[in-house]
């Protein structure tokens, strides 16, 4: 059998990734085995083991490509839009994940992920500075509102931030378990809350 190029390596890592990261989706960290993702991957153990040393790396990996995607999805919303009532990316991605298998299988694995993130060092050191990242991004997305029009003179970007960020939060445990919600009036209230949580005073009139 002809020696795989770097590119190849780096490819057939990345499936098996994604491979376990559905079987992860469907099943938790604990209860999927080697086995179930060389099924999924269609790979040896043999071929899984020439790029992973074990299910513990494997589940690091998933972990880190699902944080990529995150990284990268607020990196475009930084980069298009004018603060938090405009984020048109993360209203795309909330539909994606409240609308669709893909969605909940994606919810389902954050999920999970938080969960070990409980119980190992390592995956906890990754779920804080994953959380971290985002919430930077939205802060600084919550500082741009300001130049969309009048905030109130108490307004926190940081505590913006955290807000909005556990809206999404909730959202993805809600798609995960299976509580199904109205996706374009979700959306639309999610997008009012945004644009109200800097431009209202706290007795409700807009400043």
């Amino acid at each position: 059998m002809p020696k795989l190029t770097q590119r190849q390596m780096m490819q057939r890592r990345e499936h098996i990734t994604k491979a376990a990261m559905r079987c992860f989706a469907r099943s938790g960290f604990h209860a999927t085995t080697i086995p179930d993702i060389c099924t999924e991957a269609d790979i040896s153990f043999g071929g899984l083991y020439t790029h992973f040393a074990s299910k513990e790396e494997i589940v690091e990996a998933a972990v880190q490509t699902a944080g990529v995607g995150r990284k990268k999805t607020m990196d475009q919303a930084l980069q298009q839009s004018r603060g938090l009532h405009d984020l048109t990316e993360i209203d795309e991605i909330l539909t994606l994940l409240l609308d669709s298998d893909q969605g909940r299988e994606m919810c389902q694995l954050e999920v999970n992920f938080w969960s070990e993130a409980i119980r190992s060092q390592r995956l906890g050191d990754l779920a804080r500075i994953s959380f971290k990242e985002t919430l930077d991004g939205l802060s600084a997305l919550a500082a741009q509102s300001r130049t969309a029009g009048p905030y109130h003179p108490e307004f926190d970007p940081d505590t913006a931030a955290t807000i909005v960020y556990c809206v999404i939060l909730g959202a993805q445990v809600l798609r995960a378990t299976g509580v199904s919600l109205p996706v374009d009036t979700f959306i639309e209230a999610f997008r009012i809350l945004r644009t109200q949580i800097n431009h209202t005073s706290p007795e409700g009139k807009e400043q």
